[in-house]
C-alpha cells in the first residue's frame, strides 16, 4: 500500500473521531443508558455516513450549494431515527448535533487542504461559543443549547446571523469567518 494513501486514511479516521467527540460529547447526554456494544451499529453508521458525505464534498467539481448542505444535515438526522429512543435521547441524532458533526468534519477536511479551491464548507460548526458571539454581534437571540436543536428553521437562523457577521467583518464565507473567530477567541 502507498504510504500517502494510508496517511490520508488515518487522518480522515481521526477527523471523524474528533468530530464525533465534538458533537456527541458536549452538553446533555446524547445517548440513553450506559456505554456498551448496543451502540456499535450506531457508531459504525456515523463513521460510514460521515465519510460518505466528506467524499461527496471532496469530489465535487464545484462548491456544494447551501440547499444541498442543509438537506444533507436533515437527511443525516432523519436517517438516525432507525436507532430510536432505546439508544438516542431524542429518538434520533438531532439537528444541533448533526450540524456540528458534519460541519466540524468538513472544517477538518478543508483546513487540511482536501477541499482546496472550493471556498471551504458551506457552513461552520455552531456551538455555544460561536452562537454567543453571533448573539452579541447581531443583538438577536438564537436557539440554545445547540445540543437540543431539533428544528432546521432554527439552524437557518444561525446561518443567517453568521452570514451577516461574516460579511460585515470582511470575510468571503461563513467558514472563513468562523475559523478566524475560533482561532482568536
Amino acid at each position: 500500500m502507498e504510504l500517502e494513501k494510508e496517511i490520508k486514511k488515518f487522518l480522515k479516521n481521526e477527523f471523524i473521531t474528533l468530530s464525533v467527540i465534538g458533537a456527541m460529547g458536549q452538553g446533555k447526554p446524547a445517548y440513553v443508558g450506559k456505554e456498551g456494544k448496543h451502540r456499535e451499529p450506531f457508531k459504525k453508521y456515523l463513521r460510514k455516513e460521515l465519510s460518505r458525505i466528506g467524499e461527496e464534498y471532496i469530489n465535487s467539481d464545484s462548491k456544494i450549494r447551501e440547499e444541498k448542505h442543509i438537506q444533507n444535515i436533515e437527511n443525516f438526522s432523519n436517517n438516525t431515527k432507525k436507532f430510536g429512543k432505546e439508544l438516542l435521547v431524542y429518538g434520533q441524532l438531532n439537528i444541533g448535533r448533526t450540524q456540528k458533526l458534519i460541519n466540524l468534519y468538513l472544517k477538518y477536511l478543508w483546513t487540511w487542504g482536501e477541499m482546496t479551491g472550493k471556498n471551504g464548507p458551506p457552513h461552520c460548526p455552531f456551538d455555544e461559543k460561536i452562537i454567543t458571539y453571533l448573539e452579541k454581534k447581531t443583538g438577536k437571540e438564537l436557539f440554545k443549547p445547540w445540543t437540543g436543536l431539533m428544528d432546521i428553521k432554527e439552524y437557518k437562523k444561525y446561518i443567517d446571523a453568521a452570514k451577516k457577521v461574516a460579511e460585515e467583518s470582511g470575510f468571503c464565507s461563513v467558514a472563513e469567518w468562523e475559523l478566524a473567530t475560533w482561532n482568536n477567541r
